[in-house]
């Protein structure tokens, strides 16, 4: 936060900290929030992208239903609002990760995950159709037991292969969709890219 105001002209205000973890989620800090998409087509461009650790590795694409995920996790289909004091318990143990008031929160909110509203704090929020969950510590949620509800949609997580001999395809499909990396990231570094690579075919 101390570094972040003399490089940015969008920062939020000292006191908006989930606006702080988005800021940093954004530029690819780890943070307390997972970020998702609400359109199937933006989350597949992400899958089908050649992971360079591991290039001949498979895509997942995950899929929740977040309604009934927060059912789950909190006995209630709402999202959450950023000011609400399930999200602001998990938001400020980010910035005081050490105190023993944080550490006994995070032991009490053991493995919940809630799905929360998002804050147009940045341009590819809007343009990824971004949503958001908060995580109370690093449970990954395809480790989280389905608990059975009344009507029986407990199946509130799905996740979809995409081979990595398909990536390619899939990618180009996309594109001709319009889903490519300069319309999801709209700044001028990935407009400049995206030009220099349309004059070097």
């Amino acid at each position: 936060m101390a570094h972040a105001e003399s490089r940015s002209q969008g920062c939020p205000a000292s006191d908006d900290l989930v606006g702080w973890l988005t800021l940093a989620r954004r530029f690819g800090l780890p943070t307390r929030l997972l970020d998702w998409s609400q359109s199937p087509l933006v989350a597949l461009y992400f899958a089908a992208q050649v992971d360079k650790d591991r290039p001949d590795a498979d895509g997942c694409l995950w899929a929740i239903e977040p309604g009934y995920m927060n059912l789950q996790m909190m006995g209630s289909r709402r999202f959450l609002a950023a000011d609400e004091p399930l999200v602001t318990e998990l938001v400020r143990i980010a910035f005081e990760p050490d105190s023993r008031q944080a550490q006994q929160k995070t032991s009490q909110a053991a493995g919940k995950a809630y799905a929360i509203g998002t804050r147009g704090l940045d341009p590819c929020v809007l343009v990824q159709q971004g949503a958001f969950t908060i995580h109370s510590d690093g449970q990954d949620l395809a480790d989280v037991d389905f608990r059975p509800n009344t009507d029986n949609r407990s199946f509130w997580r799905r996740v979809f292969r995409v081979p990595r001999p398909a990536k390619s395809r899939v990618s180009k499909f996309l594109r001709e969709l319009g889903v490519h990396e300069s319309t999801l990231f709209p700044d001028l570094g990935t407009l400049a890219k995206e030009l220099r690579s349309r004059t070097t075919r």
